[in-house]
């Protein structure tokens, strides 16, 4: 399985927010990514051209927020998910970025695993954060910590 990737470019919204909606049980808005600034952390994943994942981060100074990490339903527990988090880390360690910061919720214990297991820490939580049917759930804050 040879997985490419490329930045995200406008053109690219109306699959990302397709494959985004059978993804996410509370999926990002068309909106949210319309608006989503386009930059050098965004990325989408490919395998023979077909969109397997993709994420967006927004980097202040030297600090990265990952805001979105989505692999399309087909391609998880294939290796996606590492792939993914190995490159955001290799690309911010090469850009000077010294933390990477996240939050996921507290119910994605998939998601929690593979950011452990690519060394981020919770550090804290937001209660009630994410809305979850008719209720809430916390938000678990994590970070990276990137040493040169």
């Amino acid at each position: 399985m040879h997985i490419t990737y490329r930045a995200i470019i406008q053109g690219d919204i109306e699959d990302l927010y397709n494959i985004e909606s059978i993804s996410q049980k509370y999926p990002w808005s068309k909106k949210s990514f319309e608006i989503s600034p386009l930059n050098n952390f965004n990325y989408l994943f490919q395998i023979n051209y077909e969109i397997v994942g993709y994420f967006y981060a927004t980097l202040i100074k030297d600090e990265l927020s990952l805001l979105n990490f989505t692999v399309a339903p087909s391609f998880q527990g294939k290796g996606i998910g590492n792939y993914m988090i190995k490159l955001l880390t290799e690309e911010c360690a090469q850009n000077g970025v010294r933390e990477i910061w996240l939050e996921v919720r507290e119910s994605n214990i998939k998601a929690i695993n593979l950011y452990n297991k690519f060394g981020f820490i919770e550090v804290e939580q937001r209660k009630n954060y994410y809305r979850n049917n008719k209720d809430f759930e916390d938000a678990i804050i994590m970070v990276k910590y990137i040493h040169e």
